[in-house]
């Protein structure tokens, strides 16, 4: 067993060996090309690279790596190994002679070359004849290139510039050449060409005359010449990035005319001392100058105030060059290293954000008082020896400070905090006075603070300090003006908060604050709209805030504000209505008595934006309807149904036709939500299963039409499997509740309240009825019996609005039919069909909907399959769609009692697909289920549900029709019923307009419906 073991890891070892070597053999197979291999070899020959760097295995040049000498990189996505990055540093102690070039290469061959550097700081090529920028004619993919080869560039030659149209950044370091051809001119590049050596030639002539350049920034060299060097938009319509001039030669006049954004001066002392003149005729974009070097020059203009943007200036070098005026609103950043300067310049107050006097060995005396940093601001001053006197009491306002000169006084503010100062520098020159008390204050410590942004409370006081000690201080408390004014975090809902400003000095405050902050950094709210009823109703959120202050949203559309009064007290929220607002556009913010909070959000109001209905959503998508109020001017929605984007197609004031792809969809009820620039209009579309036919599962001979069953003579029920019960009698009543008696059976269906759902389906109002009054009974000509009914009392808010409720009952006594939402429902003898007719409702918010309950007793005994058997069940059939109810199925005793619920309703006079749910069943000894039917947001909503008594009877091939193998015994009944489809099905949308879900639960009124019904059983219908 060992030796088989031994010859197993043998045999792996040996496969592992064969797989290396063909991988290594692969590698191997990748070369240079014969003209690509010369060309490397030519620069390592010309540049004598160390011998190190083979010129005989080039295999080996994809490894080299060593930034401070020579580094390769190849590409091996082709065929071949090609050079991509070739860098070179040329070192005194690296030098290998390898005789002469190869004189047949006279272009290099890198096909895929995009970075090119060599760097020779001395003089060692092997053939100073050639120049190197003539060899890059044909290398057309480079990106960049810096080149600082002081002996061999001594010119750039046309063909080199020519057909490089990646070149985007060209570098040549110390040259010998004076002129620039039009061909580099015409580079859309960033160039540098200078040199800082007086060795070295300077640039006399910038291409040809009157011809512009595409450089977009440049360095450059500029030789002395007697006219003026005229920098303009003329020659330079394209150099809008930086410019910056080095010169190490005789002075220069320089006019500039750019719309530069950054100037840099590299200027060094010319033999006759003579001044650079400079200047500026165009700084609307002229942010910042530096200065580096130690040549006197002049500006022509001092005046900075004109340059709008400019706000920085670095001078290194012996200048005494200190502008007299600057822009009125940019905070300054003025650093001087070395400057000449003898006394303190004359800096205007309050415009000075970082001051910089560093190594200034000239500078001498105090610091003026009237020099005034900005509040926040950085001071540093070092090896400013001659630098004496009082640290001037403005610098208490200074974020951070860095003195080590040799001041004689300080501030009280840095006394107070001298030995907790953390990261700043405080003179060694001064010795605080040990019996020094510091003057630490509050102001109004007594006061209630607020906070304004629900997170911080801001306090103002004397000598605060920086803060810059953080295990001196309370965590979180940050300074808005140092020593003056500080942000002090708060907690949730606490009302008084404790902060150490010194733990070493003990400097100590309490603070009683309310928080009426609005907090909405870091959040994303969204807003959500609707104008309907005579009324605006804006949601907004998320965010945070307290509630325990009064908020409200202002609007404002360009012709006066609006206020949008919260009427909910949700922490993330606000929920408001407004009356109905003109069409345009609104800006929008929340306030309260303390603070405004932008929400940085905008919506186009439309009178009554809403949502009527949809046309037909089958699964294979294709172009869909929805029908609406969309505003005479709307702009382009984006609308989804449930995660699935339709394409819009189409769109007016009153449509928007969009588009779905086949399969995209599924059955279900999914949220339509359409988005009108940021206002969101939701509700719920059923999405209905194409089928190829009508699966009705009618029986008897019965057609299948619209997805309904139209018995034949003698025959009734939901797919005309049952007959009349002779002996059903409907029970007149004094409420709205449908009774048929069937022997000493009564089947009950009564209905017993209305409720109001928000959009978490949780109940903010509702009315029960224990009493009706009948206000009308007819008997039309078809034999039946109609009573309407109304409620007895009505209590506020039901009687101050405008509610009505009617309840209207029919009785059938013969088999009829009725129509209703444009379709036509066959009843059966002594039917009874129960109309109701909700108006006016006194909603909470458009955004809520109203649900009206009945109730029924069920029963839950074994089933017999006898047609005639005597056991009781209960069943609940759903529709297609798998969530709505269509059909109640109680069986007693051979009897069946039917409750027939339509998919639809009418809203506002339009058909609506509805929901019919159950809501509870009860644990009582006879069971009571409520059922609950979904209505929008409707102004006048109508149901229209039916009740009919059958007996089980056969159909044409003399099987029992009202029996089910599948129904086991004690158990609550769910089955599937027709399955719906076709092309005549009408899907519509559920609820007129639904928005964004909300936590809110701002309850009027939350009652427990508790209604008692009276059961009238024998004792054959008892549980045993």
């Amino acid at each position: 067993m060992t030796s088989l073991s031994s010859f197993s890891f043998l045999l792996t070892i040996l496969f592992s060996i064969v797989i290396a070597i063909n991988f290594i053999a692969d590698v191997q197979l990748l070369e240079f090309e014969v003209e690509e291999e010369q060309s490397v070899i030519w620069l390592l020959d010309q540049y004598q690279a160390p011998v190190e760097v083979s010129r005989t295995n080039s295999s080996s040049w994809c490894t080299i790596n060593n930034s401070s000498l020579i580094t390769l990189n190849c590409d091996r996505s082709t065929n071949n190994l090609h050079i991509t990055y070739f860098s070179f540093y040329q070192k005194k102690d690296t030098f290998h002679l390898s005789g002469p070039l190869n004189s047949s290469l006279t272009s290099f061959y890198f096909p895929m070359m995009t970075d090119f550097v060599i760097m020779t700081s001395y003089r060692n090529v092997t053939n100073s004849s050639i120049n190197i920028l003539s060899m890059f004619g044909n290398v057309n993919s480079v990106k960049t290139m810096l080149i600082d080869d002081k002996y061999t560039v001594g010119s750039i030659p046309d063909e080199f510039a020519i057909n490089k149209p990646n070149l985007s950044s060209f570098s040549i370091v110390n040259y010998n050449f004076t002129t620039i051809p039009q061909s580099l001119m015409n580079l859309y590049a960033d160039v540098q060409i200078f040199t800082y050596s007086q060795t070295f030639g300077t640039i006399n002539k910038l291409g040809d005359d009157g011809v512009p350049s595409n450089w977009r920034a440049m360095t450059i060299s500029l030789a002395s010449q007697d006219a003026v060097w005229k920098l303009n938009t003329d020659k330079f319509p394209k150099l809008t990035g930086q410019l910056r001039l080095v010169s190490k030669n005789n002075p220069i006049n320089l006019e500039i005319d750019l719309p530069m954004d950054y100037i840099s001066l590299d200027l060094s002392a010319s033999t006759n001392q003579n001044p650079y003149n400079i200047t500026l005729k165009s700084c609307a974009k002229l942010n910042s100058i530096q200065l580096v070097g130690d040549s006197p020059f002049s500006f022509a203009s001092y005046d900075f105030s004109v340059c709008p943007l400019f706000d920085r200036i670095d001078a290194r070098g012996d200048y005494s060059f200190f502008p007299t005026k600057y822009p009125s609103n940019n905070p300054m950043y003025l650093s001087y290293a070395g400057s000449s300067f003898t006394t303190f310049p004359n800096i205007p107050p309050n415009i000075t954000n970082i001051l910089n006097f560093n190594t200034n060995q000239k500078l001498i005396g105090s610091i003026p008082s009237n020099f005034v940093p900005l509040d926040g601001s950085s001071i540093t001053m070092l090896q400013n020896p001659n630098v004496v006197g009082a640290i001037p009491n403005s610098f208490c306002r200074s974020g951070f400070l860095n003195l080590l000169d040799n001041f004689t006084s300080a501030p009280d503010c840095m006394l107070c905090y001298w030995n907790v100062k953390g990261n700043m520098g405080f003179p060694t020159s001064i010795t605080p006075d040990p019996s020094f008390v510091c003057p630490f204050s509050i102001q109004d410590s007594t006061k209630q603070y607020i906070s304004l942004d629900g997170e911080t409370i801001i306090v103002d006081g004397v000598n605060l300090g920086w803060a810059k000690n953080q295990s001196d201080i309370t965590p979180g408390i940050s300074p808005i003006i140092p020593n003056t004014k500080f942000s002090i975090p708060i907690q949730g809902n606490l009302t008084t908060k404790q902060v150490i400003f010194s733990q070493y000095y003990g400097y100590n405050a309490t603070f009683n604050y309310l928080n009426a902050g609005v907090n909405i950094r870091n959040l994303f709210p969204k807003i959500i709209f609707t104008s309907m009823y005579g009324a605006t109703n804006i949601t907004i959120g998320p965010f945070k805030f307290v509630p325990n202050v009064p908020l409200y949203v202002e609007l404002d559309g360009g012709a006066g504000t609006h206020r949008c009064y919260n009427n909910t007290f949700n922490p993330t929220m606000v929920d408001c209505v407004t009356p109905v607002l003109p069409s345009r556009l609104y800006s929008v913010k929340l306030k309260t008595d303390y603070t405004i909070a932008s929400v940085g959000l905008a919506f186009y109001s439309w009178d009554a934006p809403m949502i009527y209905g949809i046309s037909p959503v089958q699964d294979i998508g294709g172009n869909i309807t929805i029908f609406g109020r969309f505003g005479a001017t709307p702009l382009t929605p984006k609308v989804k149904i449930g995660q699935v984007n339709c394409s819009i197609q189409s769109i007016n004031s009153t449509f928007i036709i969009c588009y779905v792809e086949n399969g995209k969809l599924s059955p279900g009820i999914p949220r339509l939500s359409v988005d009108l620039n940021g206002g969101y209009i939701y509700s719920i579309v059923i999405v209905v299963q194409k089928t190829k036919e009508q699966i009705c599962n009618c029986q008897n001979g019965a057609s299948c039409v619209n997805q309904i069953c139209y018995c034949k003579s003698g025959f009734f029920g939901p797919t005309c499997s049952s007959v009349a019960s002779p002996s059903a009698e409907p029970l007149n009543s004094d409420t709205p509740n449908s009774q048929i008696k069937v022997g000493d059976t009564v089947y009950s269906f009564a209905l017993i309240g209305v409720e109001e759902l928000d959009m978490d389906g949780r109940v903010v109002k509702s009315m029960s009825i224990n009493k009706w009054n009948i206000t009308n009974s007819t008997i039309p000509s078809d034999g039946s019996t109609n009573y309407i009914y109304q409620p007895a009392t009505l209590e506020p808010p039901f009687n101050l609005t405008g509610f009505v409720l009617n309840a209207s009952l029919t009785y059938y006594p013969e088999a009829s039919s009725y129509e209703f939402a444009n379709q036509v429902y066959p009843l059966s003898p002594n039917s009874i069909k129960v109309a109701v007719r909700v108006d006016a409702w006194p909603y909470e918010t458009t955004l809520n909907t109203l649900r009206l309950l009945f109730v029924t007793p069920i029963v839950s005994q074994p089933y017999s399959n006898n047609c005639n058997g005597t056991d009781t069940d209960s069943t609940i059939v759903y529709g297609g769609d798998g969530a709505s109810i269509s059909n109640l199925q109680f069986h007693m005793h051979g009897t069946i009692f039917y409750g027939r619920f339509l998919p639809v309703a009418l809203s506002d006079g339009r058909v609506t697909t509805i929901v019919n749910r159950l809501v509870n069943i009860s644990s009582d000894q006879i069971p009571v289920a409520t059922i609950g039917i979904d209505l929008p947001n409707c102004r006048s909503c109508l149901v229209d549900p039916d009740f009919s008594t059958l007996i089980g009877g056969s159909n044409t091939n003399g099987e029992c029709t009202n029996t089910d193998d599948n129904i086991d015994s004690n158990t609550w009944k769910i089955i599937v019923g027709c399955v719906v489809g076709g092309a005549a099905v009408v899907a519509i949308v559920i609820g007129t307009l639904f928005y964004m879900r909300r936590k809110a639960n701002f309850k009027i009124m939350n009652h427990n419906v508790k209604m008692r019904l009276q059961r009238s059983f024998t004792s054959k219908s008892s549980r045993q």
